[in-house]
């Protein structure tokens, strides 16, 4: 295949300004697979990447036999904290995979076209992600060290075809923008798992649209746990779905929107509602 790339570093930090792989990426090497790692020791920024399809017919030995799709999976990774600014999947006719992880630090994303691509995205530390659009599923998650936070700040993740699921580990998952955009969209299902779930006193903590949502914030201190504006929430998360499941340690506000709800699981524990606290689902 053919590879353009523009690359600067300093002792810390590797950037690219540009990563363009064209043509090739289709065939075997060695009766190896093909596949495309962008990885560095240190910080990694990318400002733009662009892969091929990787749906193109590849030849499998004995070469005489048949022929097989190559699915030309991507990852990129940094052993600290990775930003990636434009990534592009140049559209094809076939499913693959894309992974972006920061081993040791924290995980920004810009503008991510996954064309039909499943996209996993993790980090060590606070995970953001401003535009991320694929046909595939996504799973985004902040695993973070004893001294890093686990938040998950989103502002737009659409998986039209596909499952979306977020996972703040010791954190919170809240919106980037105060707004009435809908943070989520899925196809099938959204399941969203944090110490708490919602942007602390916001008019709108949060949004999602999907086939079913499964709401889980599991924190036990004060102050999390919750579902919603805050720690007495106010305002709801609005989950505009007919299936909706909710695993809450402390009060929750969740609203259906215009969705009529069909199916409703609550699990919730009395102590952390507390006595005349927020436990309320509302549908249209």
């Amino acid at each position: 295949g053919l590879v353009n790339a523009s690359f600067s570093a300093t002792d810390t930090t590797v950037t690219v300004a540009s990563f363009s792989a064209t043509g090739g990426f289709n065939d075997l090497v060695f009766n190896q697979s093909p596949f495309i790692n962008l990885l560095t020791n240190g910080d990694l920024i990318v400002t733009s990447m662009t892969v091929p399809a990787g749906d193109q017919t590849g030849r499998v030995p004995p070469f005489s036999c048949c022929n097989v799709i190559q699915g030309l999976p991507v990852t990129v990774q940094a052993s600290g904290a990775l930003t990636v600014s434009n990534y592009t999947r140049t559209a094809g006719a076939l499913a693959k995979a894309t992974t972006f992880n920061a081993i040791g630090g924290t995980l920004t994303l810009g503008t991510i076209n996954g064309d039909r691509d499943s996209i996993t995205a993790s980090g060590r530390d606070t995970v953001t992600v401003n535009n991320l659009s694929t046909a595939g599923n996504v799973s985004v998650t902040s695993s973070p060290s004893a001294t890093a936070f686990g938040n998950v700040i989103l502002d737009r993740i659409n998986s039209s075809a596909g499952s979306v699921s977020v996972t703040g580990t010791s954190g919170t998952i809240s919106s980037l923008i105060d707004s009435g955009a809908v943070e989520i969209t899925a196809s099938t299902s959204a399941t969203l798992s944090a110490v708490s779930i919602g942007t602390l006193a916001s008019s709108r903590p949060f949004d999602i649209a999907a086939n079913s949502v499964s709401l889980t914030a599991n924190g036990s201190a004060a102050g999390t746990g919750y579902i919603g504006s805050g720690s007495s929430p106010t305002n709801p998360v609005v989950a505009s779905t007919s299936q909706l499941t909710i695993n809450a340690t402390r009060q929750f506000n969740v609203d259906t929107g215009a969705v009529p709800l069909v199916n409703l699981t609550v699990t919730a524990t009395p102590s952390g509602v507390t006595n005349g606290g927020t436990a309320r689902v509302a549908s249209s």
